[in-house]
């Protein structure tokens, strides 16, 4: 903490000093009060300095800072992107019907073969959680004439987005790249 010494305390005990002998300083007097209340404020001030030099540094940083400051030296988080898997049904499905696995759900993107009703569905939330779930789909949306229909195959995995301490390597490994295109 930089101004871990700029307590309230502190700051009244240094007010008092400014202030003559000859007047009155005791808790309760008018200079007490009115120095309290000065230094009540001005410790809010140096909690609030403290935070901000923090933000400023990338290694103590919250991620939404860090992505600001990475963001300065192009460095970017991946966003999290969205499973996609195969579903075989027992009949014909519309294509935008939702059906629902544990605790996600599934859109039908595509029909793969319509020989045997196969389908590219994709998960609603983005993220790692649905990858390799297997198993028998329950229907969100009526299909008439479905009895069973099951994500059989895992076709793209789902990433989650970049996480602080992640964030954090690439913007530090972005200094140890060499510059190209003519720049220093």
């Amino acid at each position: 903490i930089l101004f871990e010494n700029m307590t309230f305390d502190a700051l009244l005990e240094a007010g008092k000093q400014q202030v003559s002998n000859g007047v009155i300083k005791s808790e309760g007097s008018l200079v007490h009060n009115a120095l309290a209340a000065m230094a009540y404020e001005l410790e809010k001030l140096y909690i609030q300095a403290d935070w901000i030099m923090k933000q400023a540094d990338p290694a103590q940083a919250d991620y939404e800072h860090l992505v600001i400051l990475a963001a300065a030296r192009a460095v970017y988080p991946d966003k999290a992107t969205n499973a996609q898997v195969r579903m075989e049904a027992d009949t014909d499905i519309p294509v935008g019907t939702r059906f629902s696995l544990s605790a996600y759900n599934y859109i039908v993107l595509e029909e793969l073969n319509d020989a045997v009703h196969n389908y590219r569905m994709m998960c609603e939330e983005a993220g790692s959680g649905p990858n390799g779930l297997l198993g028998a789909l329950t229907p969100i949306d009526h299909v008439n004439g479905l009895t069973t229909a099951t994500i059989t195959e895992l076709l793209v995995s789902g990433k989650d987005a970049t996480g602080r301490d992640e964030l954090y390597q690439k913007y530090i490994n972005s200094f140890k790249e060499n510059s190209f295109g003519g720049n220093v």
